[in-house]
């Protein structure tokens, strides 16, 4: 009986009422409490505040950074003004938006196990922490789902058109018009490629093209930066839980015959490993960030449910939900074997964060220099929404030093990312006193100028603050 009520809860199909309406319900349930908790950890998240902000405010239109992401800007800088409790909550329905779509899918493939992909999808922390942030990677992955939907249906230039919003998201979505492309080949049908093709490439340039007016061809340049090979390791592993990816190794290593007939007998099945291939060579070019391999997740999950035990792939599943939840650690940086799930991890460092800023930005630092370092973003944001008439003013009406400093002139304050020695002197000597925030600003002053702000009697904000 048990068996027969786990079998059909894992076979459900949430594509059908009255499963859809209740999975919509406990979706909203699970990301609510997480949307007023700032714009997230990640400064790409404010970054992408600030870009909405200027748009909605200035008139001026920046990219919250190279090479562009313009459709989360220009729809963002719509709901700026009700703060991080619209934005993110544009995340969220986008990413819910995702989840059904992936489960039409799955039912159209008719996928076993349709039921828990979904909720493992939905719940999976990678998913769950960016679905409730102002950041651009759901977008992209929600528009890639809708877009392979489409694909499916033969429904080419609809296809096309999301892609186009992909790659307006997120351009390194472009990378993936190969795969799409030959799966569209693949049934022979060589016009209704080039519609796909041509639709995607209209919108992306269409929606790209303030970018191009602005900084010509040179806007297409990536930040980079070193990489510690251990922290990409282990924060890969933070995302998807030790147990899942031990569960993982152990499902690839018993099923390479099944994998290799079902990769050569079924298009679907190379189409989603040339998709996963492709997002994992461009994350190892730039592992700065797990959250780049989202995109590999929806293809990634058919792929390894056609291919394995079902027994392992279920377990997998729920391993990958339960990291959610519980953290387990085999390491002895901690006392603690069982921990706060990451979902639950992120929001406390979220609501920290927000939390100490916001002191930072109401402590009265008069006359001030204040370098920021991986802060300046979120400074820069919440010093802008505290005035209460925001003005343009210097370098905000040159996009190109936007990610250098911004100045309060009500309160004479000036946010830096970071700066030489040279100009921390002059500032002294014109009676600026100089704070530093905490690592975050002499570490990456010491990388970029090699000196320590500490020796230049600088302070550190923090120990400057009552909290």
């Amino acid at each position: 009986m048990i068996k027969h009520y786990l079998k059909s809860l894992i076979e459900l199909d949430y594509t059908k009422y009255p499963y859809i309406i209740i999975f919509i319900i406990v979706f909203l349930i699970s990301r609510i409490p997480f949307l007023n908790l700032g714009f997230g950890n990640d400064p790409d998240a404010w970054r992408i505040a600030n870009s909405a902000f200027d748009l909605n405010h200035y008139l001026i239109y920046h990219t919250s950074r190279f090479p562009g992401y313009p459709l989360p800007e220009y729809v963002n800088s719509l709901v700026i003004n009700y703060g991080w409790l619209a934005t993110n909550s544009l995340t969220m329905i986008l990413t819910l938006i995702s989840v059904l779509v992936f489960a039409k899918i799955l039912k159209e493939l008719e996928v076993e196990n349709k039921g828990l992909i979904v909720i493992t999808f939905a719940f999976l922390p990678i998913i769950w922490i960016n679905s409730v942030i102002t950041m651009d990677y759901m977008w992209a992955v929600t528009f890639i789902i809708i877009s392979w939907y489409f694909v499916i249906k033969k429904r080419y230039l609809m296809a096309g058109l999301m892609m186009g919003l992909a790659i307006a998201s997120r351009p390194t979505s472009a990378v993936l018009l190969i795969p799409f492309i030959y799966i569209i080949l693949t049934k022979n049908e060589i016009k209704e490629g080039l519609y796909f093709l041509f639709a995607s490439l209209a919108v992306g340039i269409t929606l790209f093209s303030p970018l191009l007016f602005q900084y010509g061809i040179g806007f297409i340049s990536f930040y980079t930066t070193v990489v510690d090979l251990n922290t990409v390791l282990g924060s890969f592993i933070s995302s998807f839980g030790l147990l899942a990816v031990l569960i993982l190794i152990l499902l690839l290593i018993k099923s390479p015959k099944k994998a290799y007939y079902a990769i050569k007998t079924d298009n679907n099945m190379k189409f989603a490993l040339f998709v996963v291939f492709l997002i994992i060579v461009l994350f190892i070019g730039s592992p700065y960030d797990t959250a780049y391999l989202l995109p590999t997740i929806p293809f990634a999950l058919y792929f390894l449910s056609k291919i394995g035990s079902k027994r392992l792939f279920n377990i997998l599943c729920i391993f990958l939900i339960l990291n959610s939840f519980i953290s387990v650690s085999l390491t002895f940086e901690t006392s603690e074997i069982i921990g706060k799930g990451i979902v639950f991890s992120d929001a406390d460092d979220r609501a920290l964060l927000t939390t100490t800023l916001e002191k930072v930005i109401n402590t009265n630092f008069n006359n001030s220099v204040i370098l920021t370092g991986e802060y300046y973003p979120i400074l820069r944001y919440m010093s802008k929404n505290s005035q209460k008439n925001p003005q343009i003013y210097g370098e905000e009406s040159d996009p190109k030093q936007i990610y250098v400093s911004y100045w309060d002139h009500e309160k004479n304050i000036g946010y830096v990312y970071m700066v030489s020695a040279e100009d921390v002197i002059q500032w002294k000597n014109n009676g600026y006193t100089i704070y530093y925030m905490g690592q975050a600003a002499w570490k990456i002053t010491q990388l970029n100028y090699k000196y320590d702000l500490r020796k230049y009697n600088t302070s550190n904000i923090f120990e400057s603050i009552n909290f």
